[in-house]
């Protein structure tokens, strides 16, 4: 059996024992008292830094607040506000440890803070901004700041800063350090009360970044001022590879230095150099705190203009959209940027573009090569100046422009002129997205305003478009248009198609216009020009037009882009069910009047040029869509009384006309006319191919004057036909075909009658032709009469051939024909060639084939002349011949019965008299001889036979006498050359 220890040795154990358990009993009570009088003690120590910190006027609140253990207190959700009454909060911290340096707990003179991935509120509502991941040591002394380390993230922004902060000297009345701690005191104004946050608002917008790799970091360094007190601020910020602000950039560096604390708004100075693609921009400036404005004093930049004006106003970078730009931008400038608000920035500045500036909006699209310019921006007003750039091949230039601001409800305004020069109209068409060939260039100069919208801009101008061929209009090399223009968003006019679901739509009127087609003899114009269209959802109606052209009132309406059966344009309200199908998109090869061709526009000029003598004629004109949507019909009436028009007066004319235009065939427009001239009409029916520029006539019915006709519709004959004229009615049948540009090219097929006479004079020669009839077939130049038949000289002429052949370059005038002309009254032929009128009987026979120039020595022919039953002394050119006849045998000359019978030729302005026969009922006269037409002299040589028994008796002789004839045609002298027997007795005479 074992024994226990001893009692002099058990008696310590217990004790050790007893101490331990009491101790450690004592410990886990004064451990927990103390984790229990934590807070406690946290709010105890919390509470004097709070009254230390209320006496300098610096109001902070918490959450909670816990002891640490040694002389610190570690506090939650720290507050720190700007008034007493703790109602404006400036910041939160979500959790800080502070620990006293002084051992006497009511001593807060040094302060060490620290904080471990904390977060911190600044601000409040719409500036409210958090700062995450705060590591922070912090050094409070009397008179000093020492930030040992800072380290935060603000939206991907790295933030370092570390500095220190002394007071200025302190004055002799003040305490020095180690004395008591100051009594507090009550402060009716904290020391914060003018700290403002309300930038921070700012902030949250322009410091959003999205680094693709690392993050940009910003550096705060601060220490006292060299003078006057306050604490000096540097900042640098660096970053690389990053979106800001939607776009994305190479790399950042900034650098700031301010001055805080001197009891003046802060004024930052800094530069800040940014990278985008290659190119750099810098900016030398201020940031003044008071006005909260970023003042640029110098800005050099080789970044994109479109990409800065993104970057630095996003809400005014709406309108740059569809604006794009290639090549290198050099700007430099000056300005101001109110933070707050940087729409209202104020801007000085040159730019260039060397490279292109690129606008699209479909179907619009246009590029604008190294645009440069001066302009200024003030709060929100754009000014432009000295603006050039190539364009569409020429040079455009804006001397004006100004862009003022939205106010309310009212959208931007702009006030521009510009002018455009040289400017190829192909490029220009390209623009709208015609893809053909179009040879011209144009000109504009226009000035006016308007809101920014094409809806709403007006303005007048000049447009001149010269060496084109609009709308295929061959050597159509000029268009001009002057006038007032006005463009505005609203409803249709129509108060059928009003609906409150219906958008607005866009009207566009022109006033005070000219439109000009060519130039000089060729100048086709339209004045007064009034125009006014309203254009919605591919749909374009044309609800006036006026204007003056040629001497007429041409007025049009009419729609396009909604398709209208032709059945139902007659019964209102009624429409095919293609009326309101979506349009079929059209194709890609060119623009919407690819199809349309207009060649007979300049044709019509010389058709359509009227002199009114009251009111002028009007042209009216309505048009609509056709049902496949690929072009438009049109109908016209032209309608005139009182005018002259080529060269003539009429009395009325009526006129319609309908077509259709855009479609891939040649338009051909049905026509109808009626023209009255003196109660004389002309009826025509008939086509009109504008592509050929030829009106086709399918039925002429006319009762006016032959030659009024031929005047009208071929002017080119009128010199060849000059001497003509007619009486009585005439009626022509016919049909044929009009070339518009050259109507002297006319074809026609024609039944001509003339109910009177067809007059013929020149000089003393006249020849009336009674009731003539004829076919006659025209081609260009060339007349051919057919079956010409008539009254001339009491005879019957009968003309189966005649051809007449019109100037055409150096060719003159030519005719050929044959004719016959039977029982013409001797007495009318002569009355006719200008012989006095005097009783002459006999009837004259002729019959000739000839032609030729209209020239005495350019035309030729041969044929036969017989007269019968003359009197002899009364003949032409032979009637002298009676008083040497009546010397030989006393008599011969009064013999009235007398027979002439004449083969003749022409040339050369010579009759050769060939087989003449002159027979009388005593002799016969036979020989030959020429009459020169030019010089009207005759060369006659015949010989005499005598007839019945001194015609037998003397037969052997064959010739009694010979006779010569010489001298003018009026006054020819007859000379006898006796033969055989009568010799000698004519020497007898001769005594």
């Amino acid at each position: 059996m074992s024994q226990g220890p001893p009692p002099s040795e058990a008696a310590p154990r217990s004790r050790w024992r007893s101490v331990l358990r009491y101790g450690g009993i004592v410990t886990v009570l004064l451990v927990g008292g103390i984790f229990i009088m934590r807070r406690e003690l946290g709010d105890v120590l919390a509470g004097k830094l709070r009254e230390r910190l209320s006496s300098e006027g610096i109001y902070v609140d918490w959450k909670s607040a816990g002891w640490n253990p040694g002389s610190g207190v570690k506090v939650r959700d720290l507050a720190l506000y700007r008034d007493v009454e703790k109602r404006e909060r400036l910041a939160l911290l979500s959790e800080v440890t502070l620990v006293k340096g002084e051992p006497e707990w009511t001593r807060w003179d040094t302060v060490a803070a620290h904080a471990a991935d904390a977060s911190l509120t600044l601000g409040n509502g719409e500036s409210e901004i958090i700062l995450e991941h705060l590591t922070v040591m912090l050094q409070i002394q009397p008179g000093s700041v020492t930030l040992q380390e800072c380290r935060t993230e603000l939206y991907n922004l790295g933030i370092e800063a570390a500095g220190n902060y002394v007071r200025p000297a302190a004055s002799t009345s003040e305490s020095a350090p180690g004395d008591k701690a100051p009594k507090p005191t009550t402060r009716t104004r904290g020391v914060l009360s003018e700290v403002d946050l309300a930038p921070l608002r700012v902030v949250k917008e322009w410091m959003k970044l999205k680094p693709e790799k690392g993050k940009p970091v910003l550096k705060l360094e601060f220490h006292p001022a060299v003078s006057g007190g306050g604490v000096e601020l540097v900042a640098t910020l660096e970053g690389r590879d990053f979106v800001w602000r939607g776009q994305k950039w190479d790399f950042l560096e900034a650098a700031m230095k301010t001055v805080l604390g001197t009891g003046k708004p802060p004024v930052e100075s800094g530069r800040l150099r940014v990278g985008l693609e290659g190119r750099t921009a810098e900016f030398d400036g201020q940031f003044d705190h008071a006005s909260r404005t970023i003042r640029i004093g110098r800005l050099e930049s080789g970044v994109g203009l479109l990409t800065l004006a993104r970057a630095m106003v996003p809400k005014g970078s709406t309108v740059l959209t569809n604006v794009a730009s290639t090549g290198a931008w050099q700007v430099s400038g000056e300005g101001e940027i109110p933070l707050e608000q940087p729409d209202k920035l104020r801007w000085n500045a040159t730019l260039a573009l060397e490279g292109e500036l690129d606008f699209a909006s479909h179907p619009f699209h246009v590029k604008m090569q190294k645009p440069a310019c001066t302009f200024r921006v003030q709060e929100g007003e754009w000014s432009v100046s000295n603006f050039t750039a190539g364009v569409w091949g020429g040079q455009f230039r804006v001397p004006m422009m100004q862009v003022h601001p939205s106010q309310g409800k009212a959208k931007p305004r702009v006030d521009i002129q510009v002018v455009l020069q040289q400017a190829q109209l192909e490029s220009f068409l390209g623009s709208f997205g015609a893809l053909y060939t179009q040879p011209g260039t144009f000109h504009l100069d226009w000035k006016g305003g308007g809101e920014i919208d094409l809806a709403s801009v007006a303005g007048t101008g000049t447009l001149s478009i010269e060496q084109a061929g609009l709308f295929s209009v061959p050597k159509q090399d000029r268009v001009a248009l002057t006038g007032h223009m006005t463009l505005t968003k609203g409803k249709a006019d129509d108060g059928d198609r009003k609906s409150p679901d219906d958008d607005d739509g866009l009207h566009v009127s022109l006033a005070d216009a000219q439109l000009s087609l060519g130039s000089g003899d060729e100048e086709t114009t339209m004045d007064d020009m009034t125009l006014r269209l309203f254009i919605k959802s591919g749909v374009t109606e044309l609800q006036e037009f006026q204007a003056r052209a040629h001497g007429f009132q041409i007025e049009a309406k009419g729609i396009h882009g909604k398709a209208v059966d032709a059945d139902a344009t007659s019964t209102k309200g009624t429409t095919s069910a293609k009326a309101n199908a979506p349009a079929t998109p059209a194709a890609k090869e060119g623009s919407r009047f690819v199809d349309w061709n207009l060649d007979g526009l300049k044709s019509l000029k010389a058709w359509t040029t009227f002199k009114p003598e009251g009111s002028a004629p009007v042209l009216k004109l309505q048009f609509q869509s056709l049902a496949d949507r690929r072009g438009l019909g049109f109908d016209a009436l032209l309608e005139a009384k009182k005018f002259q028009w080529r060269g003539q007066k009429w009395d009325t004319l009526r006129a319609t006309m309908k077509t259709a235009a855009g479609k891939r065939k040649a338009p051909v427009q049905t026509c109808e006319l009626r023209l009255v001239q003196a109660g004389d009409a002309v009826e025509m029916s008939g086509e009109l191919d504008s592509t050929k520029g030829v009106m086709r006539i399918d039925k002429l019915e006319s009762g006016l004057d032959y030659l009024v006709l031929v005047r009208t519709l071929a002017p080119k004959a009128m010199p060849s036909l000059q001497g003509l004229t007619t009486t009585g009615a005439c009626r022509i049948l016919g049909k044929g075909a009009i070339p518009l540009e050259r109507p002297g090219d006319m074809r026609w097929d024609a039944d001509v009658t003339i109910g009177g006479a067809l007059i013929y004079t020149n000089g003393k020669f006249r020849a009336v032709m009674e009731k003539p009839t004829a076919a006659l077939r025209v081609q260009g130049d060339d007349w051919y009469f057919t079956g010409l038949k008539g009254q001339l000289w009491g005879g019957e002429l009968d003309v189966p051939d005649l051809q007449f052949h019109f100037p055409s370059g150096k060719k003159k005038s030519r005719f050929a024909t044959q004719l016959v002309l039977k029982d013409a009254r001797l007495e009318s032929v002569l009355v006719g060639f200008g012989q006095p009128l005097q009783k002459q009987p006999g009837t004259v026979q002729f019959d000739w084939r000839g032609g030729g120039e209209f020239d005495l020595d350019a035309f030729a022919g041969a044929g036969q002349l017989t007269v019968e039953d003359a009197e002899f002394g009364r003949l032409p050119v032979f009637g002298t011949m009676g008083r040497l006849l009546d010397k030989l045998t006393p008599g011969f000359g009064r013999d009235i019965s007398t027979r002439v019978k004449v083969e003749h030729r022409i040339g050369k302005g010579v009759v050769g008299l060939d087989d003449v026969e002159l027979e009388t009922q005593q002799m016969r006269i036979e020989g030959d001889g020429t009459i020169d037409l030019k010089r009207r002299y005759a060369d006659f040589t015949g010989d005499l036979n005598l007839k019945g028994l001194v015609g037998l008796a003397t037969r052997p002789l064959k010739s009694m006498t010979e006779i010569t004839g010489t001298g003018p045609l009026t006054a020819v002298k007859w000379e006898d050359h006796r033969k055989g027997i009568l010799r000698g007795r004519d020497d007898d005479d001769a005594e």
